[in-house]
């Protein structure tokens, strides 16, 4: 790696991981896989035990990670299997647990739990209002794009007054933004790949972050600079990440969510140093009560967040690298340059989220939707 981290995969008779090890250390051991070689169970360094639960169909049932007896995840899913769809999943260790329904079409219409919420649809997949925005209707009054967001009125507070404004590559990545004092520069190697971040503050730097390949992120932020290292798979799968500060370099294991979502940072001691929690659009809120509290969530590992996509705090959007995504609002600001599935009437508006269903599908590149159950013992669970 970039840092210097030296890290080997070592895998069984039948081509399938067993181990990975960096930093002179085992930091994931592969003990269990069902028959459709999803993993069951694994160890995150020396002695944090991962359990991870999946039915007849395939669909996660269980997320659960222990040390010693004491555990430190334990997030439990019920899905249709016939329709596909997630009923209901639950955070057991914080007595917290939310339910869901959807219309004909598969969109998320309810959420049932700490937080209600309540979605409205039109035919052409716009989301029409959304309760957790405003009673207001969301407007699409562009003369020839009728799928981008023009106009929403909000809560006071929930969505700046400033004005946004972001320009685009010839290659259709972003290329600015700015709002308020803020303003990200972002540049692109010849590979059209995002290789450096740099953010301003009335014009004075205040984060830089520089990208090599999907496993190594340098930034500096004032006098601190640090060197992100993830171990096992890149920033949407890797099991562990070695965090390097001048001379010194910190180990953690990263558990996540059936989504990809980091839910725990744990280190060496088993001791849970940062707790995350998303609601179903992928919205930051508080780890204990699910409540909405602006500016107060903990900082985020590298500016990982919702499906470990990177979070632009400035702007309260999600780099999804291919297209920038609103959580508040669940849509993207730009189109999706692919009709994804021509035979699926949602798949033509290339604003809306993963088919306005985000509790199924993932969206790795901001281009293509994948589901879920698809790729959950490879990619999540970094086999």
């Amino acid at each position: 790696h970039p840092s210097g981290i030296v890290e080997t995969s070592n895998y069984n008779s039948y081509g399938y991981l067993a181990s990975i090890s960096a930093g002179g250390a085992t930091r994931y051991t592969v003990t269990t896989m069902n028959v459709r070689q999803q993993v069951t169970a694994a160890t995150f360094g020396a002695s944090l035990l991962g359990d991870f639960g999946f039915d007849d169909y395939g669909y996660p049932t269980h997320s659960k990670a222990q040390a010693s007896g004491v555990y430190k995840q334990d997030y439990r899913y019920s899905f249709n299997t016939v329709t596909g769809n997630l009923n209901s999943r639950q955070n057991y260790l914080r007595s917290k647990s939310e339910s869901f329904t959807y219309d004909n079409l598969d969109r998320l219409k309810t959420v049932t739990g700490p937080q209600n919420l309540t979605m409205d649809y039109a035919a052409n997949g716009n989301i029409l209002t959304k309760s957790d925005v405003g009673t207001n209707t969301f407007e699409y009054n562009h003369p020839t794009i009728p799928y981008a967001l023009t106009d929403l009125e909000t809560a006071s507070g929930l969505v700046p007054e400033y004005l946004q404004l972001a320009t685009y590559t010839s290659f259709e990545q972003v290329s600015t933004i700015e709002e308020g004092d803020y303003y990200a520069t972002f540049t692109y190697n010849s590979d059209d790949q995002r290789a450096k971040m740099l953010v301003t503050d009335l014009g004075s730097p205040i984060l830089t972050r520089w990208y090599a390949g999907s496993r190594y992120i340098k930034e500096t932020a004032g006098a601190v600079t640090k060197e992100y290292t993830w171990i096992g798979g890149d920033a949407y799968s890797a099991p562990a990440v070695a965090v390097k500060q001048g001379a010194n370099t910190i180990w953690y294991y990263l558990l996540r969510d059936y989504l990809g979502n980091i839910t725990h940072v744990v280190n060496t001691l088993n001791t849970v140093t940062a707790e995350y929690s998303y609601d179903a659009w992928g919205r930051r809120r508080d780890k204990d009560d699910w409540s909405y509290s602006l500016n107060s969530e903990p900082e985020l590992l590298a500016g990982r967040s919702f499906t470990s996509h990177e979070y632009l705090p400035w702007f309260e959007l999600v780099n999804m690298n291919g297209r920038l995504y609103d959580p508040v609002v669940g849509r993207f600001l730009s189109a999706d340059p692919f009709v994804q599935a021509p035979d699926l009437t949602q798949s033509f508006n290339r604003y809306s989220y993963c088919f306005n269903n985000p509790l199924v599908y993932v969206d790795p590149d901001g281009e293509i939707a994948w589901f879920v159950p698809i790729i959950i013992g490879a990619a999540i669970f970094g086999t």
